[in-house]
């Protein structure tokens, strides 16, 4: 209660010296929580999941579409709903079907996040959702007495800005992309209304008031104490940028509503689109190829079209008898370069998987035995184990599968290797003193050095974060977890393990440390489980009849292993935070021991 009421104190100021700070801090210091439940009874339909379409666009034999998905508002279920459809028009499905008015969404860069207005609390308030798993994740973000309205994310994700009237008058504020630390930026006895952020961040342009005419305003938020730049530009509405210097915009012209282009330096406006509609809200698509907006006769009359800014052609999308309005481009979310091991092809080798292009590249295509491929913590090479000097030794390649080095030169078995954070080192297990030990090298396999030595099998080691402690898999009776102290180990030769887990095997440690991720047996059947060193708490994150095995960090959110049947398995890709997963490739071979590295697309 006590933290509501410092907000709405803050919301309640101007722009003095206290608010400026509280700017200042939240854009050196955002902070992007988990998202939350909000209310599990609320009805929620999973718009990956839903196969009904409402409407097929008209041109479909002359208009291929976008690679994106498109977002927008509709009023056809009889109140206004957030809808999803392909890029060219196809598959319109509810996301929210609820009884309440949803609309004017923005996506987070992330291309699953949806900030959005909702009156299902009363008045008009900002919630988020997850549109992989809605009911895990809708959350309320504010709690105000005015209409909060017109959120917009920050390029990075890490703040929304939106209007409010909770003190009055429309005004301009600023929070996290979690509710918290909500500011007000503009203090005006004139409406202040839908901001939006410029690419780089640095900028945030709204719609103001002046002589009664809707003018575009600028706030420098690396200048916070700059008064705001209002440009001698009237009827400017709905902007969306192009770069940080370019806008598009909707502006009354003679009676009618048209689509402008501005440049906001010098602020030259020019046409872009007139018709006897209607014309406004534009937005950009990411690659800006193109521009949806609305096109409308009148109120509730609304649809959507797509500009070809390459060729000029505009081809309409939606053509429904109820209103469709308010469009956002669905970012493409991060895409995965995945390695891994598989019999795909008969013998085993180490491939590349794209999520992006789908395409599946053999990097070891021999006819030896290769697999178990682990990355560098560079992302420029792969260690793994190949058969290819007649027994199990331990490689290194590039991520394209050339310049290949042999490490290990024996007639025994070394496998499951695996690199220190820093790069200096690579643990392995190997049988070459009679049963499975852990062993450690550095990267070009100098000083090989055994650091277990018992009766049982000792396998599948894996650093901790710091490179402090050294874990792996203890096989006698039952399977859990040791870890060694390594500190110095090249000036060492003895070394004593400890119970880390029991009921552990196949552990891989969380980028920031606090967390790992394993495999337990749950139930008769191996899961995949999570421990949180802070809290002390074990989350089984899944349940299933198949034996999951052997996950993998790819960053704080997201883990990646193989789920096996029979001698086949797929490779899935888990959201801790949406308790989400997707099926990458699914159990066409012994698909196994998956690493991946994120990438965007530019």
């Amino acid at each position: 209660m006590k933290k509501l009421l410092l907000i709405l104190v803050l919301c309640l100021v101007g722009c003095n010296d206290n608010t400026i700070n509280e700017v200042n801090n939240l854009i050196k210091n955002p902070q992007n929580k988990i998202v939350e439940v909000n209310d599990p009874s609320v009805q929620i339909t999973d718009p990956l999941e839903t196969t009904e379409e409402f409407s097929d666009p008209t041109d479909l034999e002359v208009f291929d579409g976008t690679s994106y998905d498109i977002l927008f508002s509709s009023e056809r279920g009889g109140d206004r709903d957030l809808y999803l459809m392909n890029g060219d028009g196809s598959n319109q499905n509810p996301i929210l079907d609820l009884d309440s008015i949803e609309g004017h969404g923005d996506f987070a860069p992330d291309g699953y996040t949806i900030v959005f207005f909702s009156t299902m609390d009363g008045d008009r308030e900002l919630y988020t959702i997850d549109i992989r798993n809605p009911n895990q994740s809708l959350k309320r973000l504010t709690y105000s007495e005015g209409d909060d309205h017109l959120p917009d994310f920050s390029p990075d994700g890490t703040m929304i800005v939106f209007e409010s009237s909770r003190d009055g008058n429309f005004e301009i504020y600023l929070m996290n992309a979690d509710g918290t630390d909500q500011v007000r930026l503009t203090t005006n006895t004139v409406k202040d209304k839908q901001p939006k952020f410029s690419p780089d961040g640095q900028t945030i342009a709204y719609t103001t008031f002046k002589g009664g005419v809707q003018h575009l305003a600028l706030i420098s938020l690396s200048d916070i104490k700059k008064e705001p730049r209002v440009l001698e530009t009237k009827h400017v509405g709905y902007i969306d940028f192009y770069d940080n210097e370019h806008i598009i915009c909707h502006g009354s012209n003679s009676g009618r509503v048209e689509l402008f282009t501005m440049d906001i330096t010098t602020g030259l406006k020019e046409s872009f689109m007139t018709d006897t509609k209607t014309l406004w809200i534009p937005v950009y698509s990411p690659d800006k190829k193109w521009v949806l907006f609305n096109k409308e006769a009148g109120f509730k009359t609304g649809d959507l079209f797509i500009n070809n800014l390459t060729d000029g052609s505009t081809h309409q999308l939606t053509d429904d008898p109820k209103s469709d309005w308010g469009p956002d481009f669905r970012p493409i979310p991060v895409q995965y370069k995945v390695y891994f091991d598989s019999n795909i092809d008969g013998d085993r080798d180490i491939y590349e998987f794209d999520t992006y292009t789908k395409e599946l590249s053999n990097l070891t295509n021999n006819d030896d035995e290769d697999g178990i491929p682990y990355l560098s913590p560079d992302q420029t090479e792969i260690v793994f184990f190949s058969d290819r000097d007649g027994d199990d030794e331990i490689y290194t390649m590039d991520l394209d599968g050339n310049h290949v080095m042999q490490l290990t030169f024996n007639d025994k078995k070394d496998r499951a290797a695996t690199w220190s954070h820093n790069g200096d080192a690579i643990a392995f297990s190997s049988d070459r003193d009679g049963d499975l030990e852990i062993f450690i090298m550095n990267r070009d396999g100098s000083h090989q050095t055994q650091l277990t030595d018992n009766n049982t099998k000792d396998f599948w080691p894996v650093f901790s974060t710091d490179d402090k402690t050294l874990s792996y898999t203890y096989f006698d009776t039952t399977q859990d977890t040791y870890h060694i102290n390594i500190k110095d180990w090249l000036n060492k030769s003895d070394f004593e393990s400890e119970l880390l887990l029991e009921n552990c095997s196949r552990c891989s440690y969380s980028p920031d440390g606090n967390k790992i991720v394993y495999s337990s047996k749950e139930n008769g059947t191996w899961q995949i489980t999570l421990y949180d060193f802070k809290t002390d708490e074990t989350t089984l994150l899944t349940s299933n009849s198949y034996a999951d095995w052997v996950p993998t960090w790819i960053d704080d959110d997201n883990v990646i292993f193989s789920r096996e049947s029979g001698y086949k398995a797929s490779l899935v890709l888990y959201n801790i935070s949406n308790q989400y997963e997707t099926i990458l490739i699914g159990a066409n071979a012994q698909n196994w021991r998956p690493t991946a590295v994120p990438y965007h697309l530019d």
